[in-house]
Parts: C-alpha cells; sequence; structure tokens
C-alpha cells in the first residue's frame, strides 16, 4: 500500500501553513520535509504594559505569581523549583486542566534581566516545548511583553489534527495571562 508521504512525493504536492497570530507563510515541501517526524509551530503572544522592563522581567521571574496569571480551569501545583531563577535551574509542575493531570519538568536555559527568560521542557505533554518571555522597553513607563512558543507534538503524523486545538487553547491561555498581567501590573503603578 502506498504510503500518504510517497504519494505526495510522487505529485510534488507542497503543504502551505499560516499562522494568524504572525502573519507569517512557509511552504513546506513533503519531498522534503514531511518525513522528518519534527513538525515544529511558532506562536507569538504580544501586549504593551505600562511598566518598566525591569519591572515585568521581576514579576515573571518571581514564580508567586503564576497563580494569578493561570486561566481558572487550570490549576498549577509548583512540585520543586530552584530559587532565585537563574540560568540552569529546574522546575517541576504539576498541571491540571479539565480534571487531567500531567507533570511538567523544565529548565531555564536562559535568564537574562530585565531582557529574556527562556525555559525549555524536559518532560511535558509536548514532544517539544520552548518558551521565551521577551521584556522590550519601549521607554520608561512602558514595555511590551512579548511570549514565543515553539512546540512539536508526539506521535507525528497522527497528532496533526490536534495542532489547531492546541493552537485555540494556547491564544485563549496566552490572552489571559496578558491581561492578568497588563491589569496586575497597572494596579501597581498607580
Amino acid at each position: 500500500m502506498l504510503s500518504f508521504y510517497r504519494l505526495f512525493r510522487y505529485f510534488g504536492i507542497k503543504i502551505l501553513f499560516v499562522d494568524t497570530m504572525n502573519g507569517q507563510k512557509s511552504a513546506m515541501n513533503l519531498d522534503e520535509s514531511w518525513h522528518t517526524k519534527d513538525m515544529k509551530h511558532t506562536l507569538i503572544f504580544e501586549t504593551t504594559i505600562e511598566c518598566d522592563a525591569k519591572k515585568l522581567f521581576d514579576f515573571h521571574a518571581d514564580t508567586n505569581n503564576l497563580p494569578l496569571i493561570t486561566p481558572q480551569d487550570t490549576e498549577v501545583e509548583i512540585i520543586a523549583l530552584q530559587t532565585p531563577l537563574e540560568q540552569g535551574n529546574e522546575a517541576t509542575l504539576k498541571i491540571t486542566k479539565h480534571t487531567i493531570s500531567f507533570i511538567w519538568k523544565l529548565t531555564f536555559e536562559i535568564v537574562d534581566s530585565p531582557h529574556l527568560i527562556v525555559d525549555v521542557a524536559s518532560r511535558s505533554p509536548f514532544k517539544m516545548f520552548r518558551h521565551e518571555h521577551h521584556f522590550v522597553a519601549i521607554d520608561e513607563k512602558h514595555s511590551i511583553l512579548r511570549d514565543k512558543i515553539t512546540f512539536s507534538l508526539p506521535l507525528w503524523p497522527l497528532s496533526m489534527i490536534a495542532v489547531p486545538l492546541v493552537k485555540r487553547d494556547m491564544k485563549k491561555m496566552f490572552k489571559f495571562r496578558h491581561a492578568q498581567t497588563k491589569a496586575y501590573l497597572s494596579k501597581q503603578s498607580i
């Protein structure tokens, strides 16, 4: 029986992916990429917040603030965390969403105050998950919170059908996180 890969290769089919969050388009030639089994997806979320970049960085570096920006349908329990936050530190979280629990282990790959925090999951529901928290100063009283998420799902290519659901869930979660961060830090600025 002819596999999908061979069928697509035979007809020279290309797939065009459009990420609606950042408007980037990329063509994937199935003859070159279909068999890589590592389909990565990137989402970028950006919000302007009325506070300086250092305050925004400090807010995210303090894991006690995690419950403040976690949606109500999700429970996060910190099992282990090395503090203060430094490059190479590790954290273990128990995340429960809709009665389903899983352990999330991550390493802080980059901690560059007040500009960037990058955490990479070593154990999660994802095959690969990298989260970049960018804190960009606009001026002394305003900054941009930019979250860049790069992920791939396990069980590729079967998991391709779950990608739109995962993206929708992430967009909802980060919209909430950014709104909560903005509301909290706006109160602190008064």
